[in-house]
């Protein structure tokens, strides 16, 4: 609860420390994993950065199918930037919408991606289960874009 504080009031490295004592105390706590991950993963600082990586792919490792976690991989893979990463990315988002049908962030992100590559029909048919007044504008925003 500390380290949320911490990141919701604007103090990162706090947060992260908060994180870092609380695994520290409970190795195998997953909730504070997640939270240290998230935080190491949008840190300014590279080394950071690299390390909530290495964490995401050990807890992939142990989680392989857990969608929250398959997310913030697409994440950084489309942070990379690169084809290859892209065209994994996808997949990875394909793989959460499959298994969560309302994960809204998901199917934001493959209209994103569809319309980035042009193809619109594919972005159009995409477009999330309507679970609020927010999610359709924000789909049909993106196709529109």
């Amino acid at each position: 609860v500390l380290g949320s504080f911490y990141a919701r009031t604007g103090r990162p490295a706090e947060a992260i420390a908060t994180w870092e004592e609380g695994l520290r105390l409970t190795p195998d706590a997953t909730g504070i994993q997640r939270l240290l991950i998230k935080g190491l993963l949008t840190s300014g600082a590279e080394e950071a950065q690299m390390r909530g990586r290495t964490l995401l792919a050990a807890l992939l490792a142990r989680q392989p199918n857990d969608t929250e976690l398959l997310l913030l991989q697409a994440g950084v893979l489309l942070g990379d930037g690169t084809e290859d990463a892209v065209e994994k990315a996808g997949r990875l988002l394909r793989q959460v919408v499959d298994a969560a049908p309302r994960n809204t962030a998901a199917h934001l992100q493959l209209i994103s991606l569809a319309r980035r590559s042009g193809d619109l029909v594919e972005a159009a048919g995409l477009r999330p289960p309507p679970n609020s007044t927010h999610t359709a504008q924000r789909a049909d925003s993106l196709l529109l874009l």
